[in-house]
């Protein structure tokens, strides 16, 4: 028979599950039962750096260091790469002792924290960009006597944490609620994660999609930009999303080539949805990003009309909105209406002093942005 796991672990495994914040202490409380220190960390494999830890047992300053500097010097990445999720390896079957006190990893970081010279690891998580591990770190007086048992502890440990994972993942992602609040509007609506990786697009935003060269979703699930006025907008986003903060939302860009009609685009936060501290963050990737396709196509007459009635507008200016929103020019819609140029040129000026507007196409676009469900006062 296997090792039991002790409850007091089973308590932490699964209490982390659904509070994150647990996993530190399930990591102090692993190495009081292992006799190591304790490393849970997260390591970005296209970039080839740390993407978060925790530690049991290790010295803060030190694990600040190894986040700052030491994380792409870890000498057993390469077994980190291949060995199964779920599996416990162990240091030595990976690098002999010999080649490890010539690397920078051991001589300048496990020396100084007691003369750690490795022990077993676990894959948590892997994905084609990014894993967890944990490992358990020995001294070398320690090593020999610990090193079986402590590996038979993660060993009875790995089934109990990754279901722990595979639950916490799917609590974190559950993306149903707002997958359905735009699967249930008119505007076009691309979701996209904290990775920035597309999470769900509504109908009316595949439809647009379906119409437009200037973006398109490709087979890593990354929006395509080839439109050049959308770069700095999706660059930006992308920035706002990384860090969570609203200041760095782009304003909304307007896109008219190609277009029989003006389309603004917008982009909103959800920050309930991405609350998430490491190592949670690592493997859950939940919608960060509402990016709004606003125009002509989701944003009938009437609620064109109403829009403009809201800020003022008279009869007369909002049945010019109508048409300045359905892609018309604006003596087009003169001539058609029956109207002087001077005439709608006056209604033009009148509907940029009720919006706050400064000229047509800032119009279009407050108007635009106006309709937007995810509506904020950022912009």
């Amino acid at each position: 028979m296997g090792m039991a796991v002790p409850d007091e672990l089973l308590a932490h495994v699964y209490g982390s599950a659904v509070d994150n914040s647990g996993w530190g202490a399930f990591c102090e409380a692993l190495g009081g039962y292992s006799g190591a220190k304790v490393l849970l960390f997260g390591h970005d494999l296209d970039a080839n750096e740390g993407l978060g830890l925790l530690g049991g047992g290790f010295d803060q300053a030190e694990l600040d260091r190894y986040e700052a500097y030491f994380a792409d010097k870890n000498p057993w990445m390469h077994m980190n790469l291949v060995i199964p999720v779920g599996a416990v390896g162990v240091s030595d079957h990976a690098l002999s002792r010999r080649d490890l006190f010539k690397t920078e990893f051991y001589n300048d970081w496990m020396r100084h924290q007691e003369d750690i010279v490795g022990g077993p690891a676990m894959i948590c998580h892997r994905s084609p960009e990014k894993l967890v591990a944990i490992a358990l770190a020995h001294r070398t007086p320690d090593y020999e006597d610990n090193v079986l048992e402590a590996r038979a502890l993660l060993q009875a440990l790995s089934p109990h944490l990754t279901r722990a994972i595979a639950f916490g993942k799917a609590f974190r992602e559950a993306r149903a609620p707002t997958a359905q609040l735009t699967d249930g509007i008119e505007h076009g609506v691309i979701l996209l994660t904290r990775s920035g990786r597309v999470d769900h697009v509504n109908g009316p935003a595949s439809r647009f999609l379906e119409t437009t060269d200037a973006m398109f979703v490709g087979h890593d699930r990354k929006l395509k930009i080839t439109d050049d006025t959308l770069h700095g907008f999706f660059r930006r986003t992308c920035t706002a999303i990384a860090t969570m903060d609203f200041s760095l939302l782009p304003a909304p860009v307007q896109l008219a080539s190609g277009l029989e009609s003006p389309v603004v685009l917008h982009a909103h936060l959800l920050p309930e949805q991405v609350e998430t501290r490491f190592p949670s963050s690592v493997w859950s990737d939940p919608a960060a990003c509402a990016v709004v396709i606003a125009g002509a196509h989701c944003l009938g007459g009437k609620s064109t009309h109403g829009l403009a009635k809201g800020l003022g507008a008279t009869e007369a200016e909002a049945r010019l909105a109508v048409a300045l929103i359905g892609g018309e020019a604006l003596y087009d819609y003169a001539d058609r209406r029956g109207l002087s140029r001077h005439t709608v040129r006056n209604q033009m000026r009148a509907l940029l002093a009720k919006s706050g507007a400064r000229t047509q196409a800032d119009f279009v676009r407050t108007i635009l942005r106006l309709s937007s469900p995810f509506r904020s006062d950022e912009h």
